[in-house]
């Protein structure tokens, strides 16, 4: 946390951070079912995310992804996702370590106005114990993805000033 400077930031290199921090961001965001997967978009620097649902196990521990590797299934009418095999990156001045397990769940309104999202995430390289979070989503049809391009040199200039 001494060495941390907002320029190790994902948001300065233009790149979208891991989950859970991805999916707290207030900006416009989808979730799209493709049958063996869900894809998860975000307004937030392009961001995808897929969300396998085929039955698969994750791949070896040294494989590792920006946004980790999500599987996830169905219980009843939520959605229970567990993602493994995160590259290391910093959020924050909070890292990754590919020990990280984040458990996430996704529950519809009875109404569909809104969405419940909660998580309890691990890391024992970084962390001292369980994180967790509930948090919850209104449905706004209004709003579109822009699908706005981040501009790197500008991203760097202005986290540069908090160094």
């Amino acid at each position: 946390m001494a060495d941390y400077t907002p320029i190790m930031s994902p948001h300065a290199q233009c790149t979208p951070t891991s989950p859970p921090w991805l999916m707290v961001y207030s900006t416009a965001s989808e979730f799209r079912d493709e049958g063996d997967r869900i894809v998860f978009r975000s307004d937030w620097m392009r961001a995808q995310r897929t969300i396998f649902m085929d039955g698969r196990e994750h791949p070896p521990v040294a494989t590792t992804f920006p946004l980790g590797h999500s599987v996830g299934r169905w219980e009843g009418s939520s959605l229970v996702i567990e993602t493994t095999n995160f590259a290391e990156i910093i959020h924050n001045g909070i890292a990754n370590s590919n020990q990280k397990r984040l458990a996430e769940r996704f529950e519809l309104s009875d109404d569909g106005t809104s969405m419940d999202y909660s998580f309890v995430m691990e890391d024992p390289a970084f962390l001292v114990g369980e994180v967790s979070w509930l948090n919850r989503f209104d449905y706004r049809p209004e709003l579109t993805l822009e699908n706005l391009e981040c501009d790197r040199e500008a991203a760097q200039r202005f986290f540069d000033e908090f160094r």
